[in-house]
């Protein structure tokens, strides 16, 4: 699902049950796994690939490939493991 004012760039490829808040935007040649969900406002930069069930949070600007079920938040520097551990990315 994609809500009002997103920008998908050419060559990115969103697969099944995505959610995509307002204003989100998505740089060239991305790839948006399974069951991810990502917040307003939130940036994703070129060549950048995110994981199956992943949270993107509001404004975070997502600069590097995620993990699965990984959670980041603002500003898109943090990684928080559903299981607990915290890694810097």
């Amino acid at each position: 699902m994609l809500w009002s004012g997103c920008v998908i760039a050419h060559h990115s490829s969103i697969r099944d049950h995505c959610f995509f808040g307002p204003s989100v935007v998505v740089s060239g040649k991305v790839v948006v796994k399974n069951n991810c969900f990502i917040r307003l406002n939130a940036t994703i930069r070129d060549h950048v690939i995110i994981e199956d069930r992943c949270i993107i949070g509001c404004g975070s600007v997502i600069k590097k490939n995620t993990i699965k079920d990984g959670v980041y938040s603002f500003p898109g520097t943090e990684l928080f493991y559903l299981g607990g551990q915290n890694t810097k990315v």
